[in-house]
């Protein structure tokens, strides 16, 4: 996010440059092509920049600890919160419900789709190797790399 200061400089450059997006990219590094033509247009239409709009939050207080309420209360189930309140995406609540509470801090973890056990590429070559070779049962595999047994299929 950019500040007032870097919104406007960047306008002015625009402007002095004869709107050659590409220049002013190169020469202070942003912002995209389209972005600088939103700001731009921002600019004429409003005869400067609303920076208040950067800085307000789409949700009130209120209706983010009605999120948070909902969540603890009906099974601290991040879809089915964001389903029945029709709000913003998992990552929006995810940052709510992880937020200081007074002094203390929210350990909430929100799963993403990224596997959860942590292997080097080297052990999990080697348990698909001993998997496929029969050298181990999936019950031993899941025993070695402390994984359910049931997490992994390999197909033969």
């Amino acid at each position: 996010m950019y500040t007032n200061e870097d919104r406007i400089k960047a306008i002015k450059l625009y402007i002095e440059y004869n709107y050659n997006a590409r220049a002013i990219i190169c020469e202070i590094g942003y912002p995209s092509r389209s972005r600088l033509a939103i700001w731009h247009l921002e600019y004429l239409t409003n005869g400067g920049l609303n920076s208040d709009k950067y800085k307000k939050s789409k949700h009130t207080y209120e209706q983010r600890q009605k999120a948070i309420d909902f969540y603890l209360i009906n099974g601290q189930s991040i879809q089915r919160t964001i389903k029945a309140l029709d709000y913003s995406g998992k990552p929006t609540l995810c940052n709510w419900l992880n937020e200081p509470v007074s002094d203390e801090k929210r350990e909430w973890s929100c799963k993403s789709s990224r596997s959860l056990v942590r292997c080097s590429h080297e052990q999990k070559e080697q348990a698909v190797k001993d998997r496929c070779t029969g050298v181990y049962s999936p019950t031993d595999l899941s025993k070695i790399y402390d994984v359910d047994p049931y997490t992994y299929t390999i197909d033969r």
